[in-house]
């Protein structure tokens, strides 16, 4: 596959309009995928709260929340030409004037406002589930999980 094609097939990935399933080997850009993905979101004014990031591992789940969030100060930092030029590289098109003071200023709303995006494993995002759902689930609103050891 040749990289013009690479890069195709990530913008179509990372597009929030798409139900998309990425399937590829560790190291292949899965987790910068899913980061431009929710970059876009944010974008095209999503509220942070209102999305959620499931994960396998903790550790992915950490390394997710700092990449968007130092991809988002990187951001405020930046000039108009060198933002507009990383928007482009993850939109696939150029952002309006509008667009580009508005990526600038979305690390300062989510901490103003403490918005945040939930990022969490797959298996506590489940447990929060029961939680809620205990009665329907038929177990104690009180249950631990029990861990490995």
């Amino acid at each position: 596959m040749q990289l013009e094609d690479i890069k195709k097939n990530q913008l179509l990935a990372s597009n929030p309009n798409f139900s998309t399933w990425v399937f590829a080997s560790a190291g292949s850009g899965k987790t910068r995928i899913l980061v431009n993905r929710i970059l876009r979101l944010l974008l095209n004014s999503t509220s942070p709260e209102k999305i959620l990031c499931l994960t396998f591992t903790k550790a992915g789940a950490n390394e997710m929340e700092e990449r968007i969030n130092n991809d988002l100060i990187k951001w405020a930092k930046l000039d108009d030409i060198p933002l507009t030029n990383s928007i482009r590289e993850i939109c696939g098109n150029t952002p309006s004037f509008k667009e580009v003071i508005k990526a600038q200023s979305l690390i300062l709303k989510m901490f103003e406002n403490d918005l945040k995006i939930k990022i969490q494993t797959i298996h506590s995002f489940c447990q929060s589930l029961l939680k809620i759902f205990a009665f329907e689930a038929n177990i104690s609103p009180n249950f631990e999980v029990l861990e490995d050891n």
